[in-house]
C-alpha cells in the first residue's frame, strides 16, 4: 500500500498560491494509487481503472470479521457486513434487521428462494432387511409446508425404486430387487420448505 504524507498544515495561510496546484495534484496521485493498491478498490487514473469502475471493490476487498462465533455481535461490528466464526466454520452476515447463517460446512445450498418459510432438508439410512420387493412408507420427523423432493439410493444388489404418494408428512417407495431377496439398506433424502422456526 502507498504511503500517504498527510500534512494538514500545508498549505498555510501564508503558503504562495502557485504552490499549491502542484501539491495538490500530489495529494490526489497518492490518495488514487493508495486506493487501487491492496485489492482494495478499483480507481481511475494513476490506480489504473476506468470511470466507469472507479469505487468499486476489487474481487477479494470484502473481507470478514474472523474470531470465535461467542465474539461475534451487532450492532457493534455494523451492518451488511460477514463474520466467520472460526471455532464453529460458519459464516454470517449482519442485516439491519436480522443476522442470517449464509454458509457452514454443513450448509445446504439451494438455488431458488423459498418464498416463505425456511428451506429444510432431512436425511436418513434405513434398514430394510431381506426382501425381494416391498412397499414402504417413511415418515418425516417435520411436516413440510408442500410435498418436498424425495431422492433415494439404495445399497447392495440391483434392484428399482420409485417414489410415489409424497406428501406433506410421508412418502411411499415401492422397492423391487432384481434376482433373489437380499438384505436391502436404503438411503433417502427429502428436501423442502417448512414454516420458519
Amino acid at each position: 500500500m502507498t504511503q500517504i504524507l498527510w500534512n494538514e498544515a500545508i498549505p498555510s495561510g501564508t503558503s504562495r498560491v502557485g504552490d499549491y496546484p502542484t501539491y495538490a495534484r500530489s495529494v490526489w496521485t497518492a490518495i488514487s494509487v493508495g486506493l487501487s493498491r491492496g485489492s482494495t478498490f478499483f480507481w481511475n487514473e494513476s490506480g489504473g481503472a476506468s470511470d466507469a469502475s472507479t469505487g468499486e471493490l476489487q474481487p477479494g476487498a470484502s473481507r470478514p470479521y474472523y474470531a470465535a462465533q461467542s465474539a461475534s455481535s451487532v450492532p457493534s461490528q455494523g451492518t451488511a457486513r460477514l463474520f466467520f466464526a472460526s471455532d464453529t466454520s460458519r459464516l454470517f452476515a449482519y442485516e439491519s434487521n436480522a443476522t442470517y447463517m449464509v454458509g457452514s460446512a454443513n450448509f445446504v445450498e439451494h438455488g431458488t428462494d423459498s418464498g416463505a418459510g425456511a428451506w429444510y432438508s432431512y436425511s436418513s439410512f434405513t434398514n430394510l432387511g431381506s426382501i425381494a420387493s416391498s412397499l414402504v412408507t417413511f415418515t418425516f420427523p417435520t411436516p413440510y409446508g408442500a410435498a418436498p423432493q424425495i431422492f433415494l439410493q439404495a445399497q447392495n444388489n440391483p434392484h428399482f425404486l420409485s417414489v410415489f404418494n409424497s406428501s406433506t408428512t410421508n412418502f411411499s417407495s415401492l422397492i423391487s430387487v432384481v434376482g433373489a431377496a437380499s438384505l436391502i439398506t436404503l438411503y433417502w433424502r427429502s428436501m423442502g420448505t417448512i414454516s420458519a422456526w
